[in-house]
């Protein structure tokens, strides 16, 4: 799982990314918070030219249903 590598520093997000399943994570308003720890990550190695573009790409990206979710959509 690659969340805890964005959660180290933050138990609370942590604890919030927990409490759905990952399908939900963005319209929960994890997105906020998934958006600025990516961007934190590329701009820090230096790869992209606009690290806020492209986390707000990856979080953006078209989301497929989970396994785990039995939800219907």
């Amino acid at each position: 799982m690659i969340h805890p590598l964005f959660t180290q520093f933050d138990k609370d997000l942590g604890d919030r990314l927990n409490k759905n399943v990952p399908s939900e994570d963005v319209a929960l308003l994890h997105g906020k918070a998934l958006t600025a720890s990516i961007a934190g990550v590329v701009r820090a190695y230096g790869t992209a030219e606009d690290p806020e573009a492209y986390a707000r790409s990856v979080v953006a990206r078209p989301r497929r249903q989970h396994a785990g979710d039995a939800r219907p959509r």
